[in-house]
């Protein structure tokens, strides 16, 4: 399924994309900062679990050079 585009995505997901910086395909999708590492096709989604929302851990996959995410919620 991957390389998609975040058309393909939004299709998937019933979602919206809300801001684009540059018109790259995604070819790794990440879930884990623990593993995530710098790439232009990269996207972290922000998984909610049993213990953490992954809206927490934005920051960390920002830092870990992560610029695409999916989100439940605006990022303030």
């Amino acid at each position: 399924m991957l390389p998609m585009t975040f058309s393909d995505l939004a299709s998937l997901t019933a979602g919206s994309v809300l801001q684009q910086a540059h018109g790259s395909d995604i070819h790794f999708l990440i879930t884990d900062t623990r593993k995530a590492f710098a790439s232009a096709e990269a996207l972290f989604i922000a998984l909610p679990g049993p213990r953490q929302h992954g809206h927490a851990f934005i920051a960390d996959a920002y830092r870990a050079g992560i610029r695409q995410f999916v989100v439940e919620a605006a990022i303030e």
